[in-house]
């Protein structure tokens, strides 16, 4: 598949090149970049060289995502979040603290019917009468060599937003440094819709009968 870029005069452009390993092999390559008109260019010939390590820890997977949900409302939303799950696997002979970070804000942009973003920071404690949007359950550990723990997702939309934004994994000596590079990354992803149906009643009272006998409400 092939890609044009115009570039105006005397201007800059940045591309981002990304490399997800798969397995330990290495590979190499001429990055394919060509002037229109012209087949090779010796200033444009760029080798590329990346090799794929045996990490220290795995996580199952690198997205969790919720796609679409209901907003909850009141005490359903601190008692029936929505929960999803990955693992985190020590790969190596050495047991590893390890903590899960998310971001001092965590931005939901505003569905259509909304007045605006949701905004909030996930450290500071919420009120009694009001769930946090995204919680990890467990956030930080110890590793055993070949353990694997399980870390749950909560997520409890209580407006009509969509979220995605990174959860940091920081290792050994990296887990109480605030400017430390994360060694993984899990990126969770959610959005929140209000509910297209409603019932009169949450909750349905039948009245007590005989065993053997039909009891009815309409």
């Amino acid at each position: 598949e092939l890609w044009k870029i115009c570039v105006q005069p005397c201007t800059t452009i940045s591309l981002s090149l990304v490399f997800k390993p798969t397995d330990l092999s290495q590979r190499s390559f001429l990055l394919p970049i060509f002037l229109a008109g012209i087949s090779k260019h010796a200033k444009l010939l760029r080798a590329v060289m990346a090799r794929g390590l045996q990490p220290i820890v795995k996580l199952s997977a690198h997205v969790t995502s919720f796609d679409t949900q209901v907003v909850l409302k009141g005490r359903r939303a601190i008692k029936e979040p929505y929960c999803m799950s990955f693992d985190i696997s020590n790969e190596i002979d050495v047991a590893q603290d390890w903590k899960l970070r998310m971001p001092f804000e965590i931005r939901g942009i505003a569905e259509e019917g909304e007045e605006s973003d949701h905004v909030y920071n996930p450290y500071e404690k919420a009120d009694d009468n009001e769930a946090p949007t995204w919680q990890l359950q467990p956030n930080s550990g110890t590793l055993q060599p070949g353990e694997t723990t399980t870390v749950h997702v909560f997520f409890a939309p209580q407006r009509a937003c969509t979220y995605e934004f990174p959860v940091s994994l920081f290792l050994g000596d990296m887990v109480d440094d605030a400017e430390a590079e994360p060694y993984l990354e899990e990126v969770l992803v959610g959005k929140g819709i209000h509910p297209r149906l409603s019932f009169e009643n949450e909750v349905v009272k039948f009245p007590i009968v005989p065993c053997n006998i039909q009891s009815k409400v309409v």
